[in-house]
């Protein structure tokens, strides 16, 4: 999830009470602004470690990096299953909307900070609205160590290539800028982009990516 407000995850929260989550506004690093959350379903899995970071050259504390418009943070959490007998990393953004700079950066910073966090090399899935298409140079800078979904699922994608609608509805839906990566150690099941609607509108500008995912073994 990008672009939530405190009041909005609060509401979303009340209504999935199995569900817990991580992360902080961008623009003070608590309740200000944007936050990019992480939710998990607690019966499920249990949350070892959280944390977050600026998409900047100061990625400690709030701030704007580079050219971007805007603030921009990263979230992860460390996730234990419920059986106690896997482990994995999960990773949040939301690129700028303008800078070219910024993004190109970021992407090089999130790679960084994934070896950073991941010391003892577990299954990691990174998801997020980067801004950006496919061919674009910061995504060829990702894929050259994650896996989008989208090529490597198991089965066909379906639903539409774009997940970007403007909220419109008769948007022609071939602009993909929200996407999950994943590592060696993750296999992509399925891979779908939602069109779910009521009363011809989408409830978001952006189309929900759907993944089934499973964990692979461990490398030793």
């Amino acid at each position: 999830m990008q672009e939530a407000l405190i009041s909005q995850i609060e509401d979303i929260k009340k209504q999935l009470p199995n569900m817990n989550w991580v992360g902080v506004g961008r623009d003070d690093g608590k309740k200000a602004g944007e936050f990019s959350p992480l939710f998990y379903n607690s019966k499920k899995f249990k949350a070892l470690k959280s944390g977050w970071f600026w998409l900047s050259q100061t990625p400690e504390k709030p701030g704007l990096g580079w050219d971007a418009a805007c603030n921009r943070v990263c979230t992860w959490l460390l996730l234990e299953t419920d059986k106690k007998d896997r482990q994995f990393m999960v990773f949040n953004t939301h690129f700028d909307h303008q800078g070219v700079k910024a993004r190109t950066e970021s992407a090089k910073l999130i790679l960084r900070k994934i070896k950073e966090l991941n010391s003892s090399k577990l299954p990691v899935i990174l998801t997020g609205d980067f801004n950006l298409t496919p061919e674009q140079e910061p995504i060829a800078v990702i894929t050259k160590e994650l896996h989008d979904s989208r090529t490597v699922t198991k089965e066909a994608p379906y639903g539409p290539n774009g997940t970007f609608n403007g909220f419109q509805f008769n948007s022609p839906l071939n602009e993909r800028i929200d996407y999950v990566f994943v590592n060696d150690l993750v296999e992509v099941k399925q891979y779908g982009v939602l069109t779910d609607s009521k009363e011809l509108r989408y409830p978001s500008d952006h189309l929900p990516v759907f993944v089934n995912l499973e964990l692979k073994k461990a490398k030793k």
